[in-house]
C-alpha cells in the first residue's frame, strides 16, 4: 500500500471509529425505506451483530424505485422522514432537488478517504449531485439476457455461442417457440422502475433520453425508433405479455428460451431453475453501444443530527465489504467496493466459482448513467411511457406511432423554460 493510500485507510478508519463510537452511545432504532429484496433483512441482520447497540426496522418493501421515491417524498412532506432511503440511481435528482437527502460529504471525507473505504469516484459519481456527495452507491445491476442451454441447444443453436445480434436472437427465439405447444421462445422484461429496460435498448443503440441541455428530448430519432423496432419484434419470436414474476416462473420451469431481465435476478433464477441456467450480454448493435446501471444509492434522509451518526455507521456497513459480499452472493448485483471485490475473504474468489455472473461484471464498461426527465412529473411520464411500451409490445400501435404521440406526451409534462 503506497504511503497516500495509508494515510486516507487510516483517516477513514479513524473517522468509522469515531461515528461508531458516537452511534453506539445513542443506541437509535433506524427507520429504512428499500424496494423488495431478502438481501436487505440479511445485512440488517449482520450489522445488528455487529453493532448490538443499534438497530434497524425496515419498513415494508416498495414495490419498485418510483414507489420508493413516491414514499419518501410522501414522508417528508408530512414532517416524517425515515432515517435511510435505498433510492434508485434515477430518482436523486428528486430527493436532491426537494431537499430530502442530507449532503455527506463532510461527514464521509474527501476522495483519498472514500478511497481508502473501498469506494471509487466513478461509483461515487452516482450519488453526487452539484458536487456534493447525497448517498453511497450500494447496488449496480446491468441488463443481461438469461437463456436455456437445453432449449437453445434443442433448436439448433450453440449453448456456448449466444447470438451477439439482434436479428440472431429472434431467429433463435422463432426456432424455440416452434419446438412444441409448451414452449415460449423469448420474454422480454418491460415493466421497469423509470423504463428501465426501454433505457437500456434506447442507450445500446446510442441514443439518450435528453439532450445536453437537458431540456430538449433526444429519443425522437434513429435510436428511439430502433429500441420499439426490438420490442415489437418481440411477439413475433413467440412472447406473451405477462407479470415479470409468471415470467420468470416459465423460464424457472424450462418453457422460455430467453428471458431479458436484470442482473440482479442471477442468484433467484439459478436456485429456482430446473436446468442450469446461462447468461450472456445484451447485443452490441452500434460502435457506442452502452447500457444503463440499474440499482440504488444508500441515502440519508433524517435531519436529526443525533441520529445522523448511526444512519450514516449502517449505510457504510451495508455499502462495506460486509455488506457488498452478502448483496452480490444473494442477488446478481455487482459490487460498488473495490475491498469486497479483491479480497477472497469477500469476493475475491466469487467470480471464478460463479462464471454466470462475470456476465454483469463484464458489462460494467459499457455503463452510462440511468437517467429520469427533469421536472416535477417525471415520474407521470415514467407511467405514460410504460403504455406506450405495453402497446407495441402487444402490436396494438407501432413503433412508428407510439414514437411520435410518446414524444408529444412526455413534451406536453415536460418543464417549459
Amino acid at each position: 500500500m503506497n504511503k497516500k493510500r495509508y494515510i486516507a485507510t487510516v483517516a477513514a478508519t479513524a473517522v468509522l471509529s469515531m461515528i461508531t463510537s458516537i452511534a453506539q452511545g445513542q443506541g437509535i432504532n433506524l427507520d429504512v425505506i428499500t424496494q423488495d429484496g431478502e438481501w436487505y433483512q440479511e445485512i440488517v441482520d449482520a450489522y445488528e451483530e455487529a453493532n448490538p447497540q443499534n438497530s434497524v426496522t425496515l419498513q415494508a418493501p416498495s414495490e419498485n424505485y418510483d414507489d420508493v421515491a413516491r414514499r419518501a417524498m410522501r414522508a417528508s412532506l408530512i414532517g416524517d422522514p425515515p432515517d435511510i432511503v435505498f433510492m434508485g440511481y434515477n430518482q436523486m435528482d428528486i430527493v436532491v432537488d426537494r431537499g430530502i437527502a442530507v449532503d455527506i460529504g463532510q461527514m464521509m471525507g474527501d476522495d483519498l478517504a472514500l478511497e481508502g473505504l473501498g469506494y471509487l469516484s466513478t461509483t461515487l459519481d452516482l450519488c453526487r449531485r452539484n458536487g456534493k456527495l447525497y448517498g453511497l452507491p450500494f447496488a449496480t445491476s446491468i441488463p443481461i439476457v438469461f437463456y436455456n442451454p437445453e432449449l437453445v441447444a434443442e433448436a439448433g443453436g450453440d449453448p456456448n455461442a449466444f447470438p451477439e445480434t439482434w436479428d440472431g436472437v429472434f431467429d433463435l427465439a422463432q426456432r424455440i417457440d416452434t419446438l412444441n405447444h409448451q414452449t415460449m421462445g423469448v420474454f422480454f422484461r418491460y415493466v421497469h422502475s423509470g423504463n428501465w429496460s426501454w433505457q437500456a435498448l434506447l442507450n445500446s443503440f446510442g441514443g439518450t433520453l435528453m439532450a445536453e441541455d437537458g431540456v430538449s428530448i433526444a429519443f425522437d430519432g434513429e435510436a428511439g425508433r430502433a429500441a420499439l423496432d426490438v420490442m415489437y419484434r418481440m411477439k413475433s419470436a413467440g412472447m406473451i405479455d405477462m407479470s415479470t414474476n409468471q415470467a420468470r416462473q416459465a423460464f424457472m420451469s424450462g418453457t422460455v428460451g430467453i428471458f431479458f431481465d436484470s442482473s440482479s435476478a442471477l442468484a433467484s433464477i439459478q436456485a429456482g431453475s430446473n436446468f442450469t441456467p446461462r447468461t450472456a450480454q445484451y447485443p452490441s448493435p452500434v460502435e457506442n453501444s452502452r447500457l444503463p446501471g440499474g440499482g440504488n444509492c444508500i441515502v440519508m434522509t433524517t435531519p436529526d443530527v443525533q441520529r445522523q451518526p448511526a444512519a450514516l455507521d449502517f449505510m457504510q456497513f451495508a455499502t462495506g465489504p460486509i455488506g457488498q459480499a452478502k448483496l452480490v452472493e444473494m442477488s446478481g448485483y455487482v459490487s460498488n467496493n473495490v475491498i469486497a471485490n479483491s479480497d477472497p475473504a469477500y469476493l475475491g474468489n466469487y467470480y471464478r466459482d460463479n462464471p454466470e455472473a462475470q456476465t454483469a461484471a463484464d458489462a460494467s464498461a459499457r455503463l452510462t448513467s440511468w437517467n429520469a426527465f427533469p421536472g416535477e412529473n417525471s415520474l407521470q411520464i415514467v407511467d405514460v411511457i410504460h403504455r406506450y411500451l405495453e402497446a407495441v409490445i402487444n402490436h396494438t400501435t407501432t413503433p412508428e406511432a407510439a414514437l411520435r404521440s410518446m414524444v408529444e406526451d412526455v413534451s406536453e409534462l415536460l418543464p417549459h423554460v
